[in-house]
């Protein structure tokens, strides 16, 4: 079985590692992010909340997934939170190129922070990407998210799945070993159980090397 490594990625902070990470986000531009935008558009139509609601964004990076949701849906208020002070100078660049600061809030913290996510208030959507493999306590941060949606509200972790046809190639870079610390189906399965979460799906669209937990309330 290929286990899973986990992925100790290097500490992005000082302006010119961002920019080079930010200049990396913007080239694949909506491919990334394409499948969780595929879904969340079938979850959009069956829920009116997702029209004018608040969301809360987990690990927003340089703003470019930040910058989509606020142009997609114009009336909702987007909170994004990040670790990286340097992100957040960067993805305040981003956003304002469409939207005005009043519409989208940055804040800096950690989804582990309990208290602080108290703070924040509730949500109708809450959501992550391509961070999951990421978390050093992943179900404290699948608690921390889940206690931060309002009742009847949806919860979205979209991430990487470990496939043994990506698993076995020889680079070393970064996306392969992203794929080498991601979650198969049955671990993410006992994650929820350990968060103490009944209801949720997994869906894994074309190619199948990623795929997309829903959670609801």
């Amino acid at each position: 079985m290929f286990e899973r490594i986990p992925h100790n990625s290097a500490d992005i902070s000082g302006d010119l590692k961002v920019k080079e990470y930010a200049l990396s986000h913007e080239k694949h531009g909506l491919t990334q992010f394409m499948a969780f935008l595929n879904e969340l558009a079938r979850q959009k139509k069956r829920r009116q909340l997702l029209k004018v609601g608040r969301f809360l964004e987990i690990g927003s990076g340089p703003g470019f997934l930040t910058k989509i949701m606020a142009d997609r849906f114009p009336q909702a208020e987007i909170n994004a939170l990040e670790l990286s002070p340097h992100m957040i100078a960067m993805a305040k660049k981003v956003v304002s190129r469409t939207q005005p600061s009043s519409r989208v809030r940055f804040i800096e913290g950690s989804v582990d922070n309990l208290c602080f996510m108290a703070h924040l208030g509730k949500f109708d959507l809450v959501y992550s990407t391509f961070s999951l493999h990421h978390w050093e306590y992943p179900v404290k941060a699948i608690k921390s998210m889940y206690h931060a949606l309002r009742r009847g509200g949806l919860m979205m972790l979209h991430d990487l799945k470990r496939v043994s046809w990506l698993y076995s190639l020889p680079s070393q870079d970064g996306f392969i070993s992203s794929i080498r610390a991601a979650y198969r189906p049955a671990e993410i399965k006992k994650m929820m159980a350990l968060a103490g979460i009944k209801d949720f799906r997994i869906k894994t669209p074309f190619p199948y090397f990623w795929h997309t937990i829903l959670i609801e309330k």
